[in-house]
């Protein structure tokens, strides 16, 4: 493969897989082992000019949005630069203290390839719990009413389990929400 076509098709790869979540840079250099391309043409230098394309159009896509910040800053609004100072420097901390362990150790296709299946284990996972977590608000089910209503956590009695001590309402009364007493669930 020419070095042209490389670079166009690291490009596209690099264009699907930045805005996704998942690695855009593990789907490079998974790439780039695929097509057994030299990693003096095509290594770090090259995935940093990739991202560095990548950082311009976003900066361009919201490019309003970022004077707003800066000009918000000018007139003391200084919360939400600061959230983004501080939601960027444990990564740029990490980054310039393990650089060389990452470059080093981290870039194989297997560990690549381990890590993005467990990555995309977590996110199935992830999704799975926030599935389960909307359909039970979606029919009013949250913790504190669970915890409140079926007196987990403490002991009851057989009989209360089977409800024969709960109090007896009549319907007219359960349909009536002024006529229901305060210890009736």
């Amino acid at each position: 493969m020419n070095d042209l076509a490389a670079a166009a098709l690291l490009g596209i790869v690099q264009g699907l897989t930045e805005f996704l979540p998942v690695s855009s840079t593990a789907h490079l250099i998974l790439v780039s082992d695929l097509l057994k391309l030299d990693p003096e043409r095509f290594g770090l230098s090259f995935d940093v000019a990739l991202h560095l394309g990548t950082a311009l159009a976003v900066l361009l896509y919201f490019a309003r949005t970022w004077i707003d910040l800066v000009v918000g800053l000018f007139r003391g609004r200084w919360r939400m630069p600061a959230l983004i100072v501080l939601g960027t420097a444990p990564a740029a901390i990490a980054g310039v203290l393990f650089e060389s362990a990452v470059s080093r150790e981290l870039r194989g296709p297997l560990i690549i390839a381990a890590g993005l299946v467990v990555g995309s284990i977590i996110f199935v996972a992830a999704e799975a719990i926030a599935r389960q977590r909307r359909a039970m608000s979606e029919v009013g089910v949250t913790w504190d009413l669970a915890l409140r209503h079926h007196d987990l956590g403490r002991p009851r009695s057989r009989a209360a389990a089977r409800g024969r001590d709960a109090p007896r309402v009549s319907p007219r009364d359960a349909r009536d929400p002024r006529r229901r007493r305060e210890d009736t669930p």
